[in-house]
């Protein structure tokens, strides 16, 4: 199951978010490569609350 599969792991702040911002074009290529099985690691110190809002706001942009 897990042949063929890819991880990535990003940060968010200045990487994914930019003034509490996901841009269009970064959440339609997360929205891509979790569509072909791969695996997304956010790698952050934020908290939890904060990673999922981040995550709620980039779904809502797609």
């Amino acid at each position: 199951m897990l042949a063929g599969m890819r991880l990535l792991a990003t940060d968010l702040d200045g990487t994914l978010v930019f003034h509490h911002v996901v841009r269009q074009a970064d959440a339609e290529a997360l929205v891509r490569w979790r569509a072909a099985g791969n695996l997304l690691v956010l790698a952050t110190g934020r908290s939890v609350r904060l990673v999922q809002h981040a995550v709620e706001v980039a779904r809502a942009s797609t």
